[in-house]
């Protein structure tokens, strides 16, 4: 069973799976997907987008469907006679069905560690009772859960510089160039949840406007598939241009500086080298949870957790506003020195998120599914 409960869960998925798939062609899948596991047989039974959920809000919003998909998948694994699951990230659910299963019999081999070192550190407890193989992703995990007791830890390459290899050979440094005075080329990616893209791309495209008092702006917005196109209807109105999510390596490449929704896609536009603003907004409830039960307070975006500095500038809730972003961004694009240190720093990414040289595939494929 394979459950990847949200859009960047699948492409992780989907970046050992395939190979997997070719190595062992007798594998069944079956589980929480999209369209590309879809596309390699496997039987989808939810898909992404109906378990996709932010925040303590959403998620007591939505709590009926998860038990009740909980126990269905609980039923499916012993009615098929399922022996491994392959977790990934999805966490809080992802727990839940690794206890229970586990102590049937199955094994359990997590993707994507829980970021424990950020906040709720007992989970590492669950961890070293449930799971068979915990997979890292991020360069200084493996150590932290390794001295935590967490007895089989991987460290592998990060699954996005697997997935956009060939387009990581084609980075030159961002570097400022005297053109950005009178023309820039800003990326907009106002997140991949529906609520994130209402809440910050109308924000995004009034900064984008406000540049475009005193220069000529070139506007790409990258559009994810399974969001409806409504949802980025004000973007004709503001002269932008919608991109498709499959050419977002290229829309990087060509950019100049971007806004970005806190999420995976960050990390992605540190891999690609382009200085970029990080924003966030949630409702009301979950920034009372965040202010006051959550005591992580470090960087929230991941560049940033690695390379252990604010190099991308992090603006949540009221702070991610018109003015305050406008801001920011001319400090990057009218000042040399600033812009070049943002792409100098941001290039260091690629070399440490792509040292572990560990294959998820043929790792599972030899050490676990031959048992």
């Amino acid at each position: 069973m394979v459950i990847a409960g949200e859009k960047s869960g699948e492409e992780h998925a989907y970046s050992f799976l395939k190979r997997l798939k070719e190595q062992r062609p007798d594998l069944k899948f079956f589980g929480v997907g999209g369209e590309k596991l879809a596309s390699l047989g496997m039987d989808v039974l939810y898909h992404y987008r109906d378990f996709s959920s932010m925040g303590v809000s959403e998620v007591l919003f939505k709590l009926k469907f998860y038990f009740k998909a909980f126990y269905h998948l609980v039923a499916e694994v012993e009615a098929r006679g399922c022996q491994n699951l392959i977790l990934i990230d999805f966490q809080d659910f992802n727990f839940r069905l690794a206890k229970k299963l586990s102590k049937k019999g199955a094994r359990v081999f997590y993707y994507v560690a829980p970021q424990a070192w950020a906040w709720r550190a007992g989970r590492v407890n669950g961890l070293k009772k449930s799971v068979h193989t915990l997979f890292t992703i991020l360069p200084f995990e493996k150590k932290w859960f390794t001295q935590r007791g967490v007895k089989n830890v991987q460290s592998v390459r990060h699954p996005l510089v697997k997935h956009f290899s060939e387009d990581l050979e084609k980075i030159v440094l961002k570097q400022w160039s005297p053109r950005f005075k009178e023309k820039v080329k800003v990326v907009l990616l106002p997140g991949s949840r529906y609520f994130e893209v209402k809440n910050l791309l109308g924000m995004f495209l009034k900064v984008a406007r406000k540049l475009q008092e005193n220069r000529e702006v070139e506007v790409k917005v990258v559009k994810v598939a399974h969001l409806p196109a409504e949802l980025y209807d004000e973007v004709m109105h503001y002269g932008g241009e919608l991109v498709d999510e499959r050419s977002i390596s290229q829309t990087l490449i060509e950019g100049d500086i971007c806004l970005a929704a806190s999420g995976t896609v960050t990390l992605t536009c540190g891999l690609f080298g382009i200085p970029t603003i990080i924003c966030y907004q949630a409702d009301l409830f979950n920034e009372f949870i965040f202010y006051n039960l959550v005591k992580y307070k470090g960087y929230i975006g991941l560049s940033n957790v690695i390379l252990g500095e604010r190099v991308m500038p992090e603006y949540i809730q009221g702070q991610a506003s018109v003015p305050i972003v406008y801001h920011h961004l001319l400090r990057l694009i009218d000042h040399p020195e600033e812009y070049n240190r943002a792409g100098a720093k941001l290039a260091k990414i690629k070399s440490e998120l792509g040292q572990e040289k560990v294959d998820v595939a043929e790792y599972i494929e030899k050490n676990l599914l031959r048992d």
